[in-house]
Parts: C-alpha cells; sequence; structure tokens
C-alpha cells in the first residue's frame, strides 16, 4: 500500500480541491486540476497494471474453492482417496497454474473457470512427477473437435485443445502413476507445450 500512496494522496487532494475551486467561482483552475487530476490517475492506473502484469504468475497462487473441489469429485475418482500431501501438492500446483496461463476459446464465447480447472488437473497429473515449471506467457485455447496442438506466437506457445477430450481423459485416470499410459496419445504436444521456456511478459 506504502508504494501507491504517492500517486494517492495527490489524487484524493485533487479531487477535494475541484469542487472547493468551484465553490468560490475559480473555474479555469477548477479546470486546469482536473486535467492534472485525470492525467495523475492514468498514469497511476498504468503504474498499477504494470505492478500487477509483472507480479503475475511470481508466487500467485489461485486458492482453490469447494466448488472447485466438487468438480475435481466429479471427474477425478480417485482425488477423495489422495494423501493429503498428495493433495496439497496437487491443490497447489493446479493454483499457480491457474494464476499463470492464460485462457481462451477459439469460438470467441467466454472461458468458464470449471473447463480452466480440468485443463489444470490435467497437466498437474502429467506433469507429476517433474520439478514446477512456470506457466507464465503460455496461452491454452480451447477448440472443439481438435486433436492437442501447438502454435509459437510471439515466441510464446500456444495450446489448441479440446475441452471434452480432456473431461474423458480425466475420467480414464485411476491413480496418479498411470497418467503416462492413459494419455499417451496427447502426452507429446502437452509435454512439449509445458516444457517449451517462453518469453518473459513485458
Amino acid at each position: 500500500m506504502k508504494r501507491f500512496l504517492p500517486f494517492l494522496v495527490p489524487i484524493i487532494l485533487l479531487l477535494i480541491a475541484i469542487p472547493s475551486l468551484l465553490y468560490i467561482e475559480v473555474n479555469g483552475l477548477a479546470k486546469i486540476v482536473g486535467v492534472i487530476m485525470v492525467i495523475l490517475t492514468s498514469v497511476a492506473l498504468r503504474f498499477w497494471l504494470y505492478r500487477a502484469n509483472k507480479q503475475r504468475g511470481r508466487g500467485a497462487i489461485v486458492k482453490l474453492t469447494a466448488n472447485d473441489r466438487y468438480v475435481l469429485d466429479a471427474n477425478l475418482s480417485f482425488y477423495r482417496t489422495l494423501s493429503t500431501p498428495d493433495k496439497k501438492r496437487l491443490e497447489e500446483r493446479m493454483g499457480l497454474m491457474l494464476a499463470e496461463l492464460d485462457f481462451d476459446r477459439f469460438d470467441g464465447k467466454l472461458v468458464g473457470k470449471d473447463e480452466c480447472l480440468v485443463f489444470v488437473t490435467l497437466l498437474s497429473l502429467l506433469t507429476w512427477e517433474k520439478e514446477y515449471q512456470t506457466c507464465d506467457g503460455k496461452i491454452v485455447v480451447f477448440k472443439d473437435e481438435t486433436e492437442p496442438e501447438m502454435i509459437l506466437q510471439h515466441g510464446n506457445p500456444v495450446l489448441f485443445i479440446d475441452e471434452t477430450s480432456i473431461y474423458n481423459l480425466l475420467k480414464q485416470i485411476s491413480s496418479i502413476h498411470n497418467t503416462q499410459e492413459t494419455v499417451v496419445s496427447q502426452q507429446p504436444v502437452l509435454d512439449e507445450f509445458y516444457s517449451f521456456v517462453s518469453r518473459p511478459r513485458k
């Protein structure tokens, strides 16, 4: 909060000054103060957005809700049988991916949280034995009736994948350790997507 004070204090003072100047009928000065306030607010917003984008994916994590766990129970038969350490590790990895990945849909519709959740569940299971690698800068595009395909866009990987196939694959997995066998046909593309080193965000 302290780093934002240099912006907040002047903006608040300017907000107070405008009606005060108008009250004493110093309209010209009030207009100048208004312009200064708009400029300062724009600069402050750009600064805050820059800070948010810079910190995104660096220690950020999305906490799973009760509804998220319900989705996992419905699509991952062994989820409830996981040990507490395994469940904690899985949810932490999923939370990191949810915070770092960008999601979109090929048909232009809004992306729902459930489909993002099932994707990061699958990717987390696929990379279970690997050290966590940041997914910052990577994009997942849900596209119906398509085999997983990765392309590069400005040096960052974009993965096209059918969300229905993700649900189906999750329901086939009976334990953390047989994931590799269950998704053998999709494994190479998803491995490449996960392992690819993206260009850092600006």
